[in-house]
């Protein structure tokens, strides 16, 4: 077994060593140059449409050349491989969003939809003079919630992005109290309100409208009120349940 010290000892290596480096970029870029005239004779010198040919060597080097990627590429009107989104209305039936959306795992569009809820208009802040007067009578202004307070709300401010659900600034709090405190604006307080219990969800689900493509084959299941004096800052992460 030769040593690295043995072949820099020969000369062959030393010439290359010695070599400066745009010369040995320039022999690199000869022998890429050559290995694409090989593949450009064995899979491209059949195509008589010379665009054609440029376009398959730009996807060779980009490296999408492959059976997957040509299969969507030929099949993207079928499979509807768009770069936009499909914009829909309520109109849509059950059997289109499952054909649209569903069986092709492709997320649609829905613009609009949450203005046709009951709630849209009655859950305005100051809507009747007193905020969220109407969100307060639904839920009840006894309400227990689980409420995340945060005695320094700035100090996230120049530094990296903090969570606003963190276990150790949970707490319990009645609703009517914290939107009177997250409505002062003498308080200091960072206060983030997130509840689903099954409470709260039942009295939400009365001013929600599910959209009826969904009322065939699924109904909430639970629904999430967050309320914030401030900011909401939550970390990216998956979600088990959609």
């Amino acid at each position: 077994m030769i040593t690295l010290f043995e072949l820099k000892n020969k000369s062959f290596c030393r010439c290359f060593i010695r070599t400066p480096g745009y010369i040995k970029n320039v022999f690199l870029l000869g022998i890429l140059a050559f290995l694409l005239t090989i593949i450009y004779a064995i899979y491209f010198s059949r195509d008589g449409n010379s665009i054609l040919r440029i376009q398959s060597i730009v996807k060779l080097l980009k490296g999408l050349n492959s059976d997957t990627f040509n299969y969507l590429t030929g099949h993207q009107d079928s499979l509807k491989l768009t770069k936009l989104l499909n914009n829909y209305q309520m109109q849509i039936n059950s059997n289109q969003f499952i054909d649209d959306c569903m069986r092709i795992s492709k997320p649609c569009k829905f613009e609009g939809l949450a203005k046709t809820w009951p709630g849209f208009e009655e859950w305005k802040y100051g809507t009747t003079g007193i905020p969220y007067e109407a969100l307060e009578k639904l839920i009840g202004a006894n309400a227990i919630m689980d409420v995340y307070i945060d005695m320094d709300p700035d100090a996230y401010i120049d530094s990296t992005p903090q969570d606003s659900f963190k276990k150790d600034i949970h707490a319990k709090m009645r609703f009517g109290e914290f939107l009177t405190k997250s409505g002062q604006s003498s308080n200091s307080l960072g206060m983030v309100l997130r509840d689903d219990s099954e409470s709260t969800t039942k009295s939400l689900l009365s001013k929600i409208k599910q959209p009826s493509y969904l009322d065939d084959f699924t109904e909430p299941e639970k629904i999430v009120l967050m309320q914030s004096s401030g900011g909401i800052h939550s970390p990216p992460k998956y979600d088990h349940e959609e």
